[in-house]
């Protein structure tokens, strides 16, 4: 075979083993020329069949991957220096880009010396979630058996609790038990003591409203005794008023009876002088100033009786006035006793009302007594099954953290198998 069918041979050989590579692989020559490119390449980067080619530049093969998945040319700048530093540095390069469409590209640079170098691109996607997915799986098992643990754990502190409180129950219920008959006995002799209490109120009400119509009674009487003392003030008052005007009337008599006397005495003097001829008329004047002296005296007796007359007027109107006062105080005293006797036969009626209630109160306490030491019994019997239901849940526990055990075991050997 000449030496051109065996190099074409070669080529197509080579061209069909590139079509069917799984990865995306670009040669560069030595000049950041691309020598050879397969179609996967263009259908990673979604791009037209021929856009990278022999001859493409590596700084177009990255502007055209760049277009592809959103690079500015900062970016693309950045990527065409990263490569040139790579191909100085003459070391391989791997990298994990993830794009954000969620696809994960395993980008490999391996330079030759003096020959260019290789890229090649992996789609790693499916191996990234493969992976993901199994530290998930590895994680929510790990979580699982941890919340399991931590479950089993807490369902022992509250069965222990529970196992406590129902022990506290028990106990607490047969003190009940053992108060509830005393709670009745008492409650059954204060309904009693309420009752007689409600019966004496009632009396003692009716008592107080006989003793504020007594009160009433009095309050009238003494309203009565005030009017009568009032009217007395005023008659004595104008006595006082007649006696007052005694006075001047007395004193114009004791002043008639002093010119009497005087007239009197001049007429015993011109008797004398008259000498017998006058005689007759002297004893006439004699008679007439002693009968003058006795009227004085009788005025001025007249006078002091009327003073006296009118001291004991003014102390039977001062006495009189102090009698108003104190059946004045009196009637009010009566007017406030009464509305006091009234807010407490109304006090005495609410207690009557209040203790024939508690009296009631005190039958119902009996019967709640009696409801409430059989609720007890029942609380007791629903404990002592919850202690059961909990026992059971422990062993249900029990198994579910052996089966959490089975499944963490069986997922690490699955997991070592994969690997």
């Amino acid at each position: 075979m000449p030496v051109s069918d065996q190099a074409e041979d070669r080529g197509d050989l080579l061209s069909v083993a590139l079509a069917h590579m799984t990865n995306g692989i670009v040669v560069l020559g030595e000049d950041e020329t691309v020598l050879l490119v397969n179609d996967r390449m263009h259908r990673l980067f979604a791009l037209a069949p021929g856009t990278i080619a022999a001859g493409t530049t590596l700084a177009q093969l990255l502007g055209h991957v760049g277009a592809s998945v959103g690079w500015d040319a900062a970016r693309v700048a950045r990527v065409l220096d990263n490569h040139r530093s790579w191909k100085r540095e003459g070391t391989d390069r791997q990298l994990d880009h993830h794009y954000d469409d969620g696809t994960v590209l395993r980008i490999a640079y391996r330079p030759y010396r003096a020959r260019g170098a290789v890229l090649t691109f992996d789609d790693i996607t499916q191996q990234e979630q493969r992976a993901t997915l199994a530290r998930a799986r590895k994680d929510a098992a790990r979580q699982f058996r941890d919340d399991v643990g931590e479950t089993v754990a807490g369902v022992a502190r509250v069965a222990a609790a529970i196992r406590a409180r129902g022990d506290d129950a028990a106990a607490a219920t047969a003190i009940v038990a053992a108060r509830v008959g005393d709670i009745a006995g008492l409650s059954a002799e204060a309904s009693t003591g309420m009752a007689a209490a409600a019966d004496a109120a009632a009396r003692l009400n009716d008592t107080i409203g006989a003793t504020a119509d007594a009160i009433d009674d009095a309050a009238g009487i003494a309203e009565q005794a005030r009017v009568a003392a009032g009217h007395s003030s005023t008659a004595i008052a104008k006595l006082a008023d007649h006696a007052r005007a005694i006075g001047p009337v007395l004193d114009q008599i004791g002043a008639l009876a002093a010119q009497s006397r005087l007239l009197a005495l001049n007429a015993t003097i011109e008797a004398a002088r008259a000498g017998d001829a006058g005689q007759g008329f002297r004893v006439v004047a004699q008679e007439a100033r002693l009968l003058t002296d006795q009227i004085g005296r009788a005025t001025g007796g007249i006078a002091d009786h009327v003073d006296g007359i009118r001291d004991g007027v003014d102390d039977v109107v001062g006495a009189h006035a102090v009698i108003r006062g104190r059946l004045d105080d009196v009637h009010g005293r009566a007017a406030s006793v009464r509305a006091t006797m009234q807010a407490e036969r109304v006090e005495v009626a609410a207690v009557a009302r209040a203790a024939r209630e508690i009296a009631g109160n005190g039958d119902l306490a009996v019967r709640h007594a009696h409801a409430l030491e059989d609720a007890h019994r029942r609380l007791d019997a629903a404990f002592r099954d919850v202690t059961r239901q909990v026992d059971a849940a422990e062993r249900q526990v029990s198994q579910l953290v052996d089966g959490a055990d089975r499944f963490w075991s069986m997922h690490l050997a699955a997991h070592h198998d994969a690997g």
